[in-house]
């Protein structure tokens, strides 16, 4: 999701440079003794890089023995250090998973300058151990740690591998791009004629990547190449790299055995199919246990709605959420009986629970599989595991549908959480019966943040009086910050969020209702002081009612950034500032008004006088989840004109009796 990604200019130059380079460097491994005098062609090619992998490929190969599919990938990489910063590059890693894939054959070598020769040496300093992920509890991924001695400038470090895939749903996606400049990315798979392969090619409008087919005898090989790569670009409020990289995705149809067809990932409905035989087994045995709290829970609800509310708010209650990826059991939920023993679970688990739950109460519900908004590809072009990496459960009453995450501990019953809105949802109706339905995107006014704020005069220094509003993701982005929370810490967080005026402002007191209500707004009640912010200057004040500035200078620096914006939902803040003119003051000026109206974001400020009180009233609305870079000018503009607007100030004279 980016407006252009290379600059054909820069491209076209780098091209051209770049057939020199290869020539030299690609295709030959550096031998021992082999002269290193060519550093300064690569230079000129990459100018400001630390380092460059000139080659990265994967090969995979299938075949089909006793009556079985083999599936290798073969992996090699060759990068030379550019810079004086060579120690950041001597740790290389390789990911896999015991149940899904296993790594072995690795050869590291790194070719060390000698004069103007290289001196070749094996690296030895490969571990093994378990992958770390601050946001999984438990999983079974691993990772291979090669360590590459001390790599100067005009060094190289080689990598082969072979990776065995052990199931055939799981082939996985090859990104060209890498987080150095690559100059030759190659991807390729053969495999017999008994065998169909799909792929599906992401992103290369500029036809960036090139792809060749070769048939030898009973072979087929897929080949895509890309030369000159930039490194990849990354920044946390962008989407994810999937959204604009080049890559390409490959997964097996189907495949012949002794005259049988046999099918992997035709197509939606075979992935359905897979993913159904691993959930049918769960919960067939109804769980006593879970039974009685049920009947207990729901004894007093009169209608369904009542009762399915009532169970996702138990669930969201009383299972913490933890997420679990090991082997198929991240495919797999655990019964509900065992979850509600435990009191914990992930996100299938959660769902499970929820589903038998409904059941046992007569209320239809499906397990439901579903991508998070990291994910662009939807079921249709791309039927694979890749396609989704979460679980809910769906929920039909009424004629409405309502998508259940109860890992979003705070979000209230029939709201989907925010990081599924607008996705495809893959739900499960039965064996070989699914339906795909979109997750609906919030409005901007379901999530909005109310300041209402009272101010007077305290020589320079600036009182408040103010009730703050929030709905929707507004009030659920705040509560996991003021749940369990004593007094000093509300204070300590809420001045954080509400910051006003300069850096001297200090909440003196807070107050919090609907915190422990998820069908109720959540409303804080402080006061507060804003010390050394009123100017003084004679028989005249001056004061800034613009006490809140959000987005003020939040400019996009245009030349520097390519990648669109994200924002976690649609929303809107509004203010309403009152401001008592204190006894023996006239208002002289009052700032002008101001407003940017657009489709996709846009504000207005406001000013009014009604007797002795001045009114600003305030709002500023978000109105899309992307903000695309073709939108940056715009957003400049808006951002220019209300940072302006921001420093109108009134000025009250002495009265003229």
């Amino acid at each position: 999701m980016m407006e252009e990604l290379y600059k054909a200019f820069i491209r076209n130059i780098r091209i051209l440079s770049f057939a020199f380079i290869a020539n030299i460097f690609l295709f030959i491994l550096p031998a021992q003794g082999q002269s290193t005098e060519d550093l300064d062609e690569v230079r000129k090619v990459y100018p400001d890089a630390e380092a460059v992998l000139f080659q990265k490929n994967e090969n995979i190969r299938i075949r089909i023995k006793n009556n079985q599919l083999v599936i290798n990938s073969h992996h090699y990489q060759d990068k030379m250090i550019l810079g004086n910063n060579g120690q950041l590059y001597t740790d290389e890693y390789i990911y896999f998973n015991n149940t899904f894939n296993e790594t072995d054959n690795i050869t590291a070598r790194a070719y060390l300058p000698k004069g103007k020769r290289y001196k070749k040496v094996k690296v030895e300093r490969i571990t093994t151990h378990s992958k770390f992920d601050n946001s999984i509890f438990f999983h079974d991924d691993k990772v291979r740690h090669i360590v590459y001695p001390r790599l100067e400038v005009g060094s190289r470090a080689t990598l082969r591998y072979r990776e065995r895939i052990k199931d055939p749903h799981f082939l996985g996606a090859f990104f060209f791009s890498n987080y150095i400049p690559t100059a030759n990315s190659e991807f390729s798979i053969s495999f017999p004629s008994e065998v169909k392969v799909k792929f599906k090619l992401f992103n290369n409008e500029d036809n960036i990547v090139t792809f060749e087919e070769v048939v030898d005898k009973n072979i087929t090989t897929y080949t895509w190449t890309a030369k000159n790569i930039d490194e990849y670009k990354y920044l946390s409020d962008a989407p994810s790299i999937r959204f604009y990289e080049p890559h390409v995705v490959v997964y097996i149809d189907e495949y012949e055995v002794n005259g049988r067809k046999k099918k992997v990932l035709s197509d939606v409905g075979e992935l359905y199919n897979w993913y159904y035989s691993l959930v049918e087994g769960v919960n067939r045995v109804q769980d006593n246990n879970l039974k009685v709290i049920l009947d207990e829970l729901i004894a007093d609800a009169e209608t369904d709605f009542e009762k399915s509310k009532l169970i996702f708010y138990w669930v969201q209650d009383n299972i913490k959420y933890v997420a679990f990826e090991a082997g198929y059991s991240g495919f797999i939920p655990r019964t509900a009986g065992a979850v509600c023993t435990k009191k914990y679970g992930d996100c299938k688990d959660m769902a499970g629970i929820l589903v038998e739950m409904f059941k046992m109460a007569d209320i239809p519900a499906s397990l439901t599989w579903i991508g998070t908004r990291s994910i662009p590809y939807t079921y249709e072009e791309l039927p694979t595991p890749m396609v989704d990496n979460h679980m809910i459960a769906t929920l039909k009453l009424n004629g409405e549908t309502y998508f259940l995450d109860a890992t979003g501990q705070y979000v209230p019953f029939g709201m989907p959480t925010a990081f599924i809105q607008g996705k495809e949802a893959l739900i499960a109706n039965g064996k070989d019966d699914f339906e795909i339905s979109i997750v609906p995107i919030l409005n901007k006014e379901e999530s909005i943040f109310t300041d209402s704020i009272i101010l007077s005069l305290d020589g320079n220094q600036l009182k408040g009086h103010a009730k703050a509003r929030y709905t929707g993701y507004k009030k659920f982005s705040i509560l996991r910050g003021v749940v369990d929370q004593n007094d000093q810490d509300l204070k300590d967080f809420f001045r954080r969020k509400f910051l006003k005026g300069n850096n001297k402002f200090r909440i003196d007191s807070v107050n919090i209702v609907g915190d422990m209500d998820r069908d109720a707004d959540l409303e804080v009640t402080y006061d507060f002081t804003i010390p050394s912010y009123v100017v003084n200057v004679q028989d005249k004040i001056f004061v800034n009612l613009n006490i809140d500035k959000h987005f003020k200078n939040a400019q996009i620096v245009i030349d520097k950034r390519e990648l669109d914006k994200e924002f976690e939902y649609k929303y809107e803040e509004r203010n309403r500032t009152l401001l008592n003119i204190p006894g023996g003051f006239e208002l002289k000026d009052l700032p002008n008004n101001a407003s940017y109206s657009g489709k996709e974001f846009g504000f207005f400020i406001s000013y009014s006088v009604e007797g002795n009180k001045i009114y600003l009233d305030k709002e500023i609305y978000i109105n899309t989840l992307v903000l695309k870079s073709k939108n940056f000018k715009d957003w400049n503009k808006m951002i220019d004109r209300l940072t302006m607007a921001y420093g109108g100030t009134i000025v009250l004279v002495k009265s003229v009796d």
